[in-house]
This record gives C-alpha cells, sequence and structure tokens, in this order.
C-alpha cells in the first residue's frame, strides 16, 4: 500500500487514542471510570473475522462500524444535551463527531482504491495513480488543537452553555474539506462493482443485515450514499426473495 495509507490511519489511531483521553478523563470527572460498565465486543470481533483481510477490515471496521457510529452520534449529543450535561455533549459534536466522518471517509477511500486497483489490473501498484485520488491525506475533521481540547473540557460553564449551530454545520465543514480529497469521477460501470464487492464482502463477514435509521448527510460528507449501504439494510431472505 501506498506511504497516504498509513498516513491516514495514523491519525485515525492518533484521533481514538485522542477519543478515549477526553471521554476518560470526562468519565472520571462524573464520578465513574472506563471498564464500569459493560461494553459490547462486536469492533473486537469483527477484527478478528476480518485480520486476514485489509479489504474486508476497510468494509466492515470503518464503513459498517464507524459509519454506525454516525448515525448514532446526533441523537446520543441531543440526549446528553437534554438531560443537562453540556460539556459531554460538547465532547462529542466538536471532537469526536466530525473526526468520525474523516474515519468513515478513509475506509471508503481506500476500499475504492484496492477495488480501482485490481480493476486495472495492478495488484501490487505503490504509489497512488494520479487519475484515482486529488490529494495526499485526509484533513482533520475535528481538532487537534490541545488548547480547544481543553477549552471545552474545562471552559466556564456559561461558556458552554450557549445554543449550538447544530450538527448540519458540522458535517458540511467536514465535507468541504473531504471533497478537496474525494476520488476524481469514476466512470458509473466501476462504481457499480466497486459497490457490489462491497456488498459481498459486508455480507460475508458482518453478521446481520445494517440498522437504519442511517445518517445520509454524514455517510455522504464520507463519501459514499445509499447505493452503498441500503441494500445491506434488507434482512438476508427478503433479499433471496427479491433474487
Amino acid at each position: 500500500m501506498p506511504r497516504e495509507f498509513f498516513d491516514d490511519f495514523a491519525r485515525v489511531a492518533q484521533d481514538e487514542g485522542r477519543h478515549f483521553t477526553v471521554l476518560s478523563a470526562r468519565l472520571r470527572e462524573l464520578g465513574s471510570h472506563y471498564g464500569a460498565l459493560p461494553a459490547h465486543d462486536g469492533l473486537w470481533d469483527s477484527a478478528t473475522r476480518t485480520s486476514h483481510s485489509l479489504l474486508a477490515r476497510l468494509a466492515v471496521e470503518h464503513c459498517v462500524h464507524e459509519a454506525r457510529g454516525l448515525d448514532v452520534l446526533p441523537t446520543t449529543i441531543s440526549r446528553f444535551r437534554a438531560g443537562g450535561d453540556e460539556q459531554t455533549a460538547k465532547l462529542l459534536e466538536i471532537i469526536i463527531y466530525p473526526e468520525e466522518i474523516t474515519h468513515c471517509a478513509a475506509g471508503v477511500r481506500w476500499f475504492r482504491y484496492l477495488c480501482l486497483r485490481s480493476h486495472n489490473g495492478d495488484p501490487t501498484a505503490s504509489s497512488v495513480p494520479q487519475d484515482i485520488t486529488q490529494c495526499s491525506v485526509l484533513p482533520r475533521g475535528g481538532t487537534s488543537d490541545i488548547n480547544k481540547v481543553e477549552e471545552v473540557e474545562d471552559g466556564p460553564e456559561a461558556k458552554l452553555a450557549e445554543p449550538s449551530n447544530g450538527h448540519d454545520k458540522t458535517v458540511q465543514q467536514v465535507e468541504d474539506e473531504l471533497a478537496q480529497c474525494k476520488l476524481v469521477d469514476i466512470d458509473d460501470d466501476a462504481e457499480a462493482a466497486v459497490i457490489r464487492t462491497f456488498h459481498s464482502v459486508v455480507r460475508e463477514y458482518f453478521r446481520g443485515p445494517l440498522k437504519p435509521p442511517f445518517n445520509t448527510e454524514a455517510r455522504k460528507a464520507a463519501g459514499f450514499d445509499p447505493a452503498w449501504y441500503e441494500p445491506l439494510a434488507v434482512k438476508e431472505v427478503e433479499r433471496q426473495a427479491v433474487e
């Protein structure tokens, strides 16, 4: 894989480490700690199932699990805000939500890359072809500025309680940045082939249908439209009946 691939996922890892740090600190402020409550192991289960296949890992971890996070985060933010916990809502809204869009975008970007590279008959290419991508690395969707992180964590309550501009502005800002790194236009047949491969890989490596409702705007910002995921929300028995 090209250098840009490693740059993207080093950034994803850095983001996730920061997410854990700020949320773990917030839990301690609330009198709890990470691990105090049970959690599912779906991510680790998927990581194990896809450990032998980069294509499957990108599809399931980043285009299914990360995308599911985009679906539920706006509601989660609203629930914290409605419950009076503006500080946690801001952590999710300002830091985590926009960065998760870029993580999903990384999965979509490099899944497409692998499919197009294979389609072009060069499975060992070591650099990003100029006709596949328009920039070297994905932009940062949230903030790496530690001062901004500390402002959200430690800022005065009056400032944190200011009305939010909503999630639409966040999504639009990230979408505008990611537009600079999107794949150039590919023909409909090539895109359809990529989507068919995605459906096949997800059905093989992910258990069960995808769960709607979908955050279509955030998913669009990440680079994939309903044709990628809506067919996977249909139960297998229903899909077979249609076929």
